[in-house]
């Protein structure tokens, strides 16, 4: 079984060594020696607590990756796993208990209290690859819905049948990019907030700042119109975060060449053999991931009681 290498910090350091450390690859990508774990407003966080879990699914796999590398602790309790990221305490998925399969639920949620006793939610994963059959009628019992999502991987990815040649396609780099790249986001889901939205790209700027990754943009007369998150610990996978493209733009292929590009420039990063996308169920995204070398390879299953306010 698949093992999200980590060191296990028995006395809550806030450092992660890398086993490939200080290796650059002709793109100019770099692993740093030692990242100090960073919250989402640029400053130190508090220390994390990060242990070795063994977890079969892709999409947890490098759910758990991404957040342990933004800070977030990852420990283990009785054979189930529970992820916490105290600086964002109404994440629902940064705070979070993860099973081995349906038959651990109502510890799952007993849990989830014990951790998170202010939250007025619960999210609980369930870890496996075949979209955990019969747990309906068990989470609908315990107020929970269930979605499955797909995750489809690649490891090599192609150009799309008709790729956008007009597009200046590039890594984000300065305020204004990452401003334009937030501002995207939210326009796409404006449920989240701006708040939630600015203290996600403030992670995910400092990780590719540290070496983990890119954030890349589809540019068309300088306007962000597609953007996208590829981020990796270098142990065998990079995911992709937060594919969008404005309403405006949405039929010319800038997502698809988007996604090539920057899988492309991934494959060559140190340690990275195996790309993964999590995609909405039901998302006509998922024709263009394929277009460009993603096969779907597992269904991800999230378990959750949104707070009254959501319902």
């Amino acid at each position: 079984m698949p093992i999200l290498q980590r060191e296990l910090t028995r006395h809550n350091v806030t450092q992660i060594h890398h086993p490939d450390a200080d290796v650059e690859s002709g793109a100019g990508f770099r692993l740093p020696r030692l990242g100090v774990m960073m919250c989402g407003s640029g400053t130190s966080c508090p220390p994390a607590t990060v242990v070795s879990v063994p977890i079969a699914s892709l999409g947890f796999r490098t759910d758990i990756m991404l957040l342990a590398l933004g800070g977030s602790s990852i420990t283990e309790h009785d054979g189930l796993t529970v992820v916490a990221t105290p600086r964002t305490p109404d994440f629902w998925w940064g705070n979070f208990v993860l099973v081995p399969d349906a038959n651990a639920l109502d510890a799952a949620v007993a849990l989830h209290a014990e951790m998170f006793p202010e939250a007025d939610f619960v999210s609980v994963g369930i870890d496996g690859t075949d979209g955990a059959l019969g747990i309906d009628a068990a989470a609908a019992g315990r107020g929970l819905t269930v979605e499955r999502s797909p995750a489809l991987s690649s490891t090599a990815v192609c150009l799309p049948p008709r790729p956008n040649t007009d597009a200046e396609v590039r890594r984000l780099h300065s305020d204004e990019d990452f401003e334009a790249a937030a501002d995207l986001q939210y326009t796409n889901d404006p449920a989240s907030g701006r708040g939630f939205v600015a203290s996600r790209f403030r992670t995910w700027r400092w990780l590719a700042d540290e070496g983990h990754g890119a954030w890349f943009g589809a540019f068309l007369d300088g306007r962000l119109c597609t953007g996208l998150g590829l981020y990796t610990d270098g142990n065998g996978v990079a995911r992709f975060q937060a594919v969008d493209t404005h309403p405006d733009y949405r039929r010319r292929g800038l997502a698809g060449t988007l996604v090539h590009h920057a899988g492309a420039e991934g494959l060559t990063w140190p340690g990275v053999q195996t790309l993964v996308i999590v995609a909405d169920p039901g998302d006509e995204a998922i024709r263009v991931y394929r277009s460009v070398g993603f096969d779907e390879t597992e269904t991800q299953v999230q378990l959750l009681r949104k707070p009254a306010r959501h319902a």
